[in-house]
Parts: C-alpha cells; sequence; structure tokens
C-alpha cells in the first residue's frame, strides 16, 4: 500500500471517530419531548396568571349606581365601569347616560353665533348696499324698524352725493336728497314732499 492510500484510510477512520462523538453529544428523543412538556406547562401557568389579574369579576354590586353617601370623587367611576377581558377592553355605562352633540354640530353652531355678531355689527354700515342688507336681516330675523333707534340723533346737513337707496345699483341714479328721518339718500322718483306742519305732526312727534 502506498503512502497517500495509508493517508486517505487514516482520514476515513477520523472522521468517523468525530462522527460518533457528535452523536453522544447529541440528546434523545425522549429527553427532547420531557423539555417540550415542561416548556408548554410553564407557558400555560403563565397566562392563567395573566387572565386572572386582568378579568375582573362582574358581580351585580359593580355596576350599580352610588348611594347617596358616596363622595363626588366616586361619579366617573359610577357613570362608566371599565373591566378586562380576554378580548380586551370592554366600556359598560350605567343608566345614567346624558347625550352627546356630534362634534360637527358643536362646530357648526359656534360658527353661526360667531357670524351673527358679525352681521349685526355690519348691519349699523350706513353705505351697505340693500341687497346684502336684506339677506342679513333675513337670516338674523330682524326689522329694519328695530335697527336704528329713535332718539338716536342724525345730522342734517348732508352735502355728499349718494346713489338712491331704493334704486340699488341697478339703475344707480344719484341724489343729494336725503330722509330728514333715516338719513337714506333717495331720488325724485322715491320722495314725496310733505309740508313742515305735517311733518312735525306725524314724522317728528311720537305717535299715541
Amino acid at each position: 500500500m502506498d503512502a497517500q492510500s495509508q493517508r486517505v484510510a487514516r482520514w476515513l477512520e477520523e472522521t468517523d471517530e468525530e462522527e460518533e462523538n457528535d452523536l453522544e453529544d447529541l440528546p434523545s428523543s425522549e429527553d427532547e419531548e420531557d423539555c417540550c412538556l415542561e416548556e408548554r406547562h410553564d407557558s400555560e401557568s403563565e397566562q392563567e396568571s395573566d387572565v386572572g389579574e386582568q378579568i375582573i369579576p362582574d358581580t351585580p354590586s359593580a355596576l350599580q349606581p352610588l348611594s347617596e353617601s358616596s363622595s363626588d370623587e366616586d361619579v366617573p367611576l359610577a357613570n362608566l365601569r371599565i373591566y378586562k377581558s380576554k378580548s380586551g377592553l370592554e366600556w359598560q355605562a350605567t343608566p345614567y347616560r346624558t347625550s352627546r352633540k356630534s362634534r360637527r354640530d358643536y362646530l357648526r353652531s359656534v360658527a353661526i353665533e360667531l357670524i351673527k355678531a358679525q352681521m349685526r355689527q355690519r348691519l349699523m354700515t350706513k353705505n351697505l348696499p340693500r341687497t346684502i342688507k336684506e339677506k342679513i336681516m333675513m337670516f338674523l330675523e330682524v326689522k329694519e324698524s328695530n335697527l336704528v333707534p329713535e332718539d338716536e340723533v342724525i345730522p342734517k346737513k348732508r352735502t355728499k352725493t349718494a346713489r338712491c337707496y331704493d334704486c340699488g345699483r341697478a339703475k344707480d341714479r344719484s341724489s343729494r336728497t336725503f330722509c330728514q328721518k333715516c338719513q337714506k339718500p333717495v331720488c325724485n322718483d322715491h320722495k314725496y314732499p310733505v309740508c313742515l306742519g305735517c311733518y312735525n305732526k306725524y314724522v317728528t312727534e311720537p305717535k299715541e
């Protein structure tokens, strides 16, 4: 036998010895089954302990409303009971349930109130167009007589030319004549001559 064949035979013997040693170190199938059973038993015991801590017994006394002798600090606990279960958190409300407004309705009501305050302030503007003024009064449900108080002092002389209040933007009629009562500009088609006696009797004097 030459030297090369001797080397191959020696290498095969060494590999066989290493494989036998590795097989001796490996655990048997029975040992593996015992280890798996122990790990499974430990995991089940841990799950049972966690579930026992999370679940609160649903007793009738836990869901009853508070008595008169209870303090104010316990009121939120009575209005809403929270208890845990396997599926997660569950909410159970007491009979004392109040009606809630949706977020959209609440924001809409707040916006309308803010708009009303701005509209009332804009109605006091004297050079506001008639169409816009009518729409604002329709929205606020107010009358034109309630806008300007009767005791308000209004200047009599006005030399500025303005558009007729009753004609609007369509006809665009300018006039220098203003009503002595409301100080609105009026053209010849929307005014009527009245003598001073009738004016003092029916306009300036308070009605009985």
